[in-house]
């Protein structure tokens, strides 16, 4: 039998599994070697970020390097100066007798005597030996005098601990024996938080070898997380700011006051803006992503309704938001409206949400044209190089670019927009050929109307989700602003990995439109807009965004719009027909408006009597000047008051036949061109 004992025992398990932190730990063999002249080492970061093990591991070098080492932890300790001096001493055996030389010192958990940090930093430090190092650690971030003081600021490294790398997550999972089919998962939902790392490497090793766990996949990894991230268990109004600050993608003070509808906004910023786990970006607050993972899945799952409640109206501020706005301040909110969708495990994947944070788009430049050559060359080959260098010219308000922080070009986009491509054009591009058959056979356009295609897309990585993340938010700001958009056309390398994104965002797969360039087939989606307008298609995305669990299978059978996009000719023949019958609705159904856009979008309200409504309207909507008026009362006696004949009808009047058949013509023509208008637009009036 061992006569090792169990604490050695313990601490060669803990060195074992620990990995990564190289940069922390040179930096505190940098204190114990004083090559620097730093004696302090303040660590700071959110619970289970792994501050204890790492002064388990500045413990060890302290020891490896002759020096005598005492650890205190401020929750075994009176939160006054002679609580902390005398454990102090008592461990490094001070008392009377000075410190020893060398003493290495750590404190941890020190947000729990964070009330005498004015002592610490006054007293308590200065009275330690010159050959003394001290490493605090603790979840708050030190205050500015320990860097402002210039004696202290320049003896003191502040060091933020934050997550593990991909490689160092990795490792400890080899280490503690996770089943290889089970690395990525964990590695990918820990986000590389310690703790969260090994409550799923734990979990793992007791699942069975085909189900790998997550966070968001156990209520018991979530609830310990966020007892970690919570040192202080908040009030109503705080919990309420931490749902939303999880929620957004960045939060400021105007958001909280409008999402929480409260008076309390700025105290409740100040709040989450001291919080370990909350970082601050240039649009906002926003917590470290493992974070909000836990904050989500935990409302999810304990108040499934107040989440929803929350998203609705979060969405709405952000709706909102981008309709008010313009230039950049807009394309954050698209931003915003595409990171509602963060939670859906259909569109998580095809996401780089960390992109949304850094990176803007902008018109291309025209010095941007070569680096634009240069990646199709790389990516597509020569044929879709000069194909590109064909529509820079022809279209450069086409070209958007992407730029993270540092104004590099990341990739680009290009947003082809038509009414009618020319025949030259079509010469030069066998995509724009292709999609314009499409579209002469599936919807023609109407007067007015124009066509985008989103005919190119990449980054440094070809189409990845990297590229994806903001190429996305470039469309959607199109589609939702461009007027008479008739048909929106993303094309891809490889429809089958972008299938599932565009089908849980009601965009169709047209195989008919897709086309070949350099050997290369390149796959079509569409979405016909006079169907599904952008303000249906978003109000069908909501509904989606509030699921967790939705599959692509129950999107699958959700209603569509069956509607129809009707020529002006049909139309304004339709409309006549309508009026002769508007007072039946049993006649009305069988009318092609109440399938067009003209009569949809009205819940409980049957097509044939929306329909009804929209003619009532457009005649009334002519009474409301001296001009139109005359027009108005002929419409109203021949189709509303129903008189038997027209001959009739003039008589009631008061006018000659020819006068009212003048009158009528005049009226059916102004009410078909303000049913025209909103069946194309979607405007009323």
């Amino acid at each position: 039998m061992s006569a090792e004992p169990l604490g050695q025992r313990l601490e060669a398990a803990r060195r074992r599994v620990f990995a990564g932190r190289a940069p922390e730990l040179a930096a505190f063999q940098g204190l114990l070697d004083g090559h620097t002249g730093e004696r302090v080492l303040f660590v700071h970061g959110p619970g289970g970020v792994g501050k204890s093990a790492l002064l388990g591991r500045y413990r060890e070098l302290a020891l490896a390097a002759g020096r005598p080492a005492v650890t205190v932890d401020g929750r075994d300790l009176e939160a006054t100066p002679t609580g902390l001096m005398a454990r102090v001493q008592e461990d490094a055996g001070a008392h009377g007798g000075g410190w020893p030389a060398g003493l290495a010192l750590f404190i941890d958990t020190y947000e729990a005597i964070e009330t005498i940090d004015r002592w610490v930093r006054d007293v308590f430090v200065p009275s330690l030996p010159a050959d003394a190092v001290l490493t605090i650690a603790g979840r708050n971030a030190p205050g500015w005098e320990w860097r402002s003081d210039a004696g202290l600021g320049s003896m003191t490294r502040i060091h933020a601990l934050r997550n593990l790398d991909r490689q160092a997550a990795r490792e400890y999972a080899r280490v503690r024996g996770v089943p290889p089919a089970h690395h990525d998962t964990i590695v990918e939902t820990s986000f590389g938080h310690p703790l969260a790392l090994a409550l799923l490497a734990d979990a793992s090793l007791r699942s069975q070898p085909e189900a790998s766990p997550t966070v968001r996949g156990s209520t018991d990894i979530t609830g310990a997380l966020l007892e970690r991230f919570l040192s202080v268990v908040p009030n109503g109004s705080q919990r309420a700011a931490l749902e939303v600050c999880g929620h957004a993608r960045a939060t400021t003070e105007e958001l909280l006051a409008a999402v929480l509808e409260t008076s309390e906004a700025g105290e409740l910023f100040r709040w989450l803006r001291g919080l370990p786990f909350v970082d601050e970006g240039p649009h906002g607050l926003y917590p470290h992503d493992l974070a909000r993972d836990v904050l989500e899945s935990d409302l999810y799952w304990r108040n499934p309704e107040r989440y929803r409640t929350l998203h609705r109206r979060l969405r709405r501020y952000v709706i909102e938001r981008f309709r008010d706005s313009r230039g950049r301040e807009q394309q954050r909110a698209v931003f915003d409206t595409l990171f509602l969708h963060k939670n859906s495990p259909l569109m998580r994947p095809y996401f780089d949400w960390s992109r949304l944070h850094g990176s803007y788009v902008e018109s291309a430049r025209p010095d941007d044209l070569e680096a634009i050559v240069a990646l199709l060359e790389r990516h597509e080959g020569s044929e879709s190089a000069e194909i590109g260098r064909y529509w820079f010219g022809r279209q450069p308000d086409a070209f958007l670019v992407s730029r993270g922080a540092s104004g590099r070009m990341e990739g680009f986009t290009a947003h082809l927009q038509f009414a009618a491509p020319q025949a030259d054009e079509m010469e030069a591009d066998p995509a724009v050929r292709s999609i314009w058959s499409f579209v002469s056979e599936a919807g023609p356009l109407r007067p007015g109307e124009c066509v985008v295609v989103h005919r190119f897309w990449m980054g440094e990585d070809y189409q990845d989700v990297s590229a994806q993340s903001v190429v996305a938010a470039a469309a959607t700001r199109l589609w939702l602003t461009t007027p008479s958009l008739a048909w929106s056309f993303p094309c891809v390398a490889d429809p089958e990995q972008w299938g599932p994104m565009f089908g849980y965002c009601n965009i169709e797969r047209r195989p008919a439109a897709d086309f070949e360039v350099g050997g290369r087939r390149y796959g079509v989606f569409g979405h016909d807009w006079r169907i599904e307008p952008p303000s249906q298609w978003l109000d069908g995305l909501a509904e989606r965004e509030v699921e967790m669990g939705l599959t692509l299978d129950e999107i699958a059978r959700q209603p569509t719009p069956q509607l129809l996009v009707l020529s002006e000719e049909d139309f304004r023949r339709a409309v006549r027909t309508a009026l002769r019958e508007m007072g039946r609705t049993d006649a009305l159904a069988g009318s092609p408006l109440c399938r067009s856009r003209l009569a949809a979008g009205v819940e409980g309200q049957a097509p044939a009597q929306r329909l009804q409504a929209r003619l009532r309207e457009a005649i009334d909507g002519l009474g409301t000047t001296a001009r139109t008026r005359k027009f108005q009362e002929a419409l109203a006696v021949t189709f509303i008051e129903d008189a038997p004949t027209q001959e009739a009808a003039a008589d009631r009047l008061g006018v000659p036949f020819n006068t009212y058949r003048y009158r009528l013509e005049r009226g059916i023509a102004l009410v078909t061109e303000r049913l025209w208008r909103q069946d194309t637009t979607g405007l009323e009036g």
